[in-house]
């Protein structure tokens, strides 16, 4: 009774709430009702297990929130059986089937889990068995994370990681057997990130193996970026590097346009970064690099979604890659990027890889890459367009908003949590000040009174989910904004 007691934390059961809230948004009959309660049974027996077994508190691992997510966002679409919502489903059915198998010492445990749950699942005509492959290497994923850079990544943090892996695979798999259309700009964007991972992974295969030699990464390097480079050459039917030249300085170059813009936002921006400041300042100076990410990207999401997906894409890959060859201690560029962002480090990057100079990225990157590939690859209504700004609203600017004021003026706290009231009162008119500028700036600000109830429901989860999360806020604060805008 006591770790159910535990479970419930003011975190789990936000993540409640939003289960029924997309139930009542979409109608009972209009979601896999069987499949979602399940899940959160899942998880949170899973969740309950971690918490036995640790002896920490139980919204740390963050399985029941960051596990729902991505198959919530995947409800947003017109048919729910969807294999983007199979598979990021199963991962977390195999991952809390994992951990109720641990936590109970036995593999029967985590079998049942299993096979309740996939029965659970099969409601006709879901095909459920295909994807089960791909499921399992998000799992394998998720394991591989956890023992490779122990302590970085909460369990549900690593728990999303392993869902968007699984995705990717999928995505290339049905590339190469023609059950899944690609354009050459996701083609790009896939094989990029996911070669990428691969390369990162070689990087952390030679720290394995205690080799130290610099020139023997540095070689691997070269030789991982031009496998991508012919395989991608290969999917696109063309010269890589001709089709991003041609992609870039062709259509009146507004790409490239794009890329002297962000030069020169980083080359005036970077040089004042605050570097000298006391300890208990340090999530101020922190929130420079927020406004510098709303100052880049809020323009090309305005003008160009999908050059910015690409983007995010390109430095999304480069910036997995130097942080495994940081971790591998590779040198110069291991002590170079200990040096440049040492100084912003907090306890959550207590780990072995440190991702500060990742989450702002991804956050921001999430709901763009969401809009890319679920909303017709641009934004076209108020429901793509509140979706696509979703990261840099909720992480770039809220998040930033709610931390200055509450660093400054708070005063009340939320319970125990370190989070006050007056940051999340910050926090929440700073998004609906945004969306409105956004949406008056597009057109699209003639929404119904319901509409903007609806919207001002779901900015307000955000911001009580920010104020009682433990997990990185710049990871899944974005998810949590999409999912519940796909109810407007």
């Amino acid at each position: 009774m006591f770790v159910t007691a535990r479970i419930i934390t003011a975190e789990t059961f936000l993540c409640y709430a939003l289960y029924a809230v997309t139930l009542l948004g979409k109608g009972v009959g209009n979601v896999p009702l069987r499949p979602m309660l399940l899940l959160a049974l899942c998880l949170t027996a899973a969740q309950s297990a971690i918490a036995r077994n640790s002896n920490a508190r139980a919204a740390s691992s963050g399985l029941v929130v960051c596990g729902s997510l991505i198959p919530l966002a995947f409800l947003g679409q017109p048919d729910y059986q969807n294999t983007g919502f199979l598979i990021s489903w199963l991962v977390a059915v195999f991952v809390s089937a994992q951990h109720v198998g641990m936590g109970s010492k036995s593999l029967k445990a985590s079998s049942l889990t299993a096979v309740v749950a996939l029965l659970g699942l099969l409601r006709p005509p879901a095909p459920a068995f295909y994807v089960i492959p791909f499921a399992s290497i998000g799992c394998l994923m998720y394991i591989t994370l956890i023992s490779a850079i122990p302590r970085s990544l909460t369990e549900g943090e690593t728990l999303i990681c392993a869902q968007l892996w699984a995705l990717l695979c999928y995505a290339i798999f049905g590339f190469g057997v023609g059950t899944v259309y690609l354009t050459k700009l996701r083609i790009a964007m896939v094989f990029g990130v996911v070669g990428a991972v691969c390369v990162g992974g070689s990087m952390l295969a030679l720290k394995a193996r205690s080799v130290r030699n610099p020139a023997v990464y540095y070689f691997a390097l070269l030789c991982g970026a031009a496998a991508v480079l012919l395989v991608m050459s290969l999917a696109l039917d063309q010269n890589s590097l001709v089709w991003l030249y041609m992609y870039v300085f062709e259509k009146k170059a507004v790409p490239f346009s794009f890329i002297q813009y962000y030069c020169a936002v980083l080359m005036v921006g970077l040089p004042f970064a605050p570097r000298n400041f006391f300890r208990k300042n340090r999530t101020i100076a922190r929130k420079y690099f927020h406004l510098l990410a709303i100052i880049m990207f809020v323009p090309t999401i305005l003008l160009h979604v999908r050059f910015l997906a690409l983007a995010f894409s390109v430095a999304f890959a480069i910036f997995i890659v130097v942080e495994c060859l940081r971790v591998a201690k590779v040198e110069p560029l291991a002590s170079t990027v200990d040096e440049m962002f040492g100084v912003y480090i907090d306890e959550k990057d207590e780990g072995t890889a440190v991702l500060t100079h990742m989450y702002l990225l991804i956050g921001c990157a999430l709901p763009v890459w969401y809009v890319f590939v679920c909303h017709h690859g641009g934004v076209f209504s108020a429901k793509s367009l509140l979706c696509a700004i979703g990261g840099v609203t909720v992480t770039g600017l809220g998040d930033a908003c709610a931390s200055v004021m509450g660093v400054l003026f708070g005063r009340h706290k939320w319970g125990s949590s370190r989070k006050t009231i007056e940051g999340s009162l910050a926090m929440i008119l700073s998004i609906i000040a945004f969306q409105y500028w956004a949406l008056w700036f597009n057109g699209f600000h003639n929404l119904s009174g319901a509409s903007w109830c609806k919207l001002i429901l779901a900015d307000l989860g955000v911001v009580l989910l920010e104020a009682v999360t433990d997990q990185v806020d710049n990871l899944i604060l974005p998810l949590c904004h999409v999912v519940t805008l796909q109810l407007i």
